[in-house]
């Protein structure tokens, strides 16, 4: 089967929990929403593609990118492996520009990500940032002074904005789940796990 590698940014505004998402204008799934990204160029690193990306479908420069959790996700054609960044805009003044290609985009606040209907690939991603403590993310923005700009190359290790516990407890927050956590819904599986400080969502049909 073959893998389509893509990106995507998750904007927040500075001060606030909410992403910005898009929603999709065409083809068989138009009218679903999504985070904005797009194909990764040959030689292009995932970093620089976002930067590409949402200037090119929102008119605006992003900075501070880190590296939040990769999808791993089977469609019935083709593989679909998306890196997703978390990021700000360079200009906090700058407003997004929706793109022909796009029915609305909209600052959604994280508590009210599941109430409108995402692509089949990102619902695990939705789940995950529904979870993320905002204490957890503002401390990791906090101490992302060396997080990258338009003009700084990526050296730094990747990291994660969880932190996970070997067990779970009763009761236990669901942002310190273990490291394996392994799901099961119908036909599809997924299971997340830590892979060099981030965490990714693999997922496979079955029967």
């Amino acid at each position: 089967m073959k893998t389509v590698h893509v990106v995507a940014g998750i904007i927040r505004k500075e001060g606030s929990y909410e992403p910005l998402a898009v929603q999709r204008g065409y083809g068989d799934m138009q009218g679903l929403w999504e985070f904005p990204g797009g194909k990764l160029m040959r030689g292009e690193t995932p970093e620089d593609a976002v930067r590409r990306e949402l200037m090119e479908e929102l008119q605006v420069k992003v900075t501070n990118l880190r590296d939040f959790y990769t999808v791993e996700y089977d469609y019935p054609d083709f593989h679909l492996s998306m890196e997703c960044y978390y990021c700000s805009l360079a200009d906090e003044s700058d407003e997004p520009q929706k793109h022909d290609r796009q029915l609305d985009i909209r600052w959604i606040p994280r508590t009210s990500l599941a109430t409108v209907e995402w692509m089949p690939a990102d619902k695990g991603l939705i789940d995950a940032l529904i979870e993320l403590k905002e204490d957890r993310l503002e401390a990791n923005g906090a101490n992302d002074t060396e997080s990258t700009t338009a003009d700084e190359p990526v050296t730094k290790p990747k990291r994660s904005l969880f932190s996970f516990s070997r067990a779970n407890k009763p009761g236990q927050d669901k942002s310190n789940a273990p490291a394996h956590d392994l799901l099961k819904n119908n036909r599809l599986f997924m299971v997340y796990q830590i892979d060099q400080g981030k965490c990714k969502q693999y997922s496979r049909r079955i029967g």
